[in-house]
């Protein structure tokens, strides 16, 4: 999520503002679109491993307990 985005969630949901945040906390993951086939890569793996971060700071280590959470 780019701030951008986090700002309109905030706007629309304001009772949820605490938890629209980017997925990665040190900046926006920048848009590959039209960039070409390295950049769309090198996003992906960007994306995937702030993914097992986010996954890893909520003790999210399978899917069954995934699926325990999402109930």
């Amino acid at each position: 999520m780019t701030e951008s985005q986090r700002n309109a969630v905030k706007d629309l949901a304001p009772a949820v503002a605490d938890r629209a945040l980017r997925l990665d906390p040190k900046g926006d993951i920048e848009d590959p679109m039209g960039r070409g086939l390295k950049v769309y890569v090198t996003c992906a793996e960007h994306l995937q491993i702030m993914v097992r971060t986010r996954l890893d700071e909520l003790n999210i280590k399978g899917n069954a307990e995934l699926g325990e959470r999402l109930g």
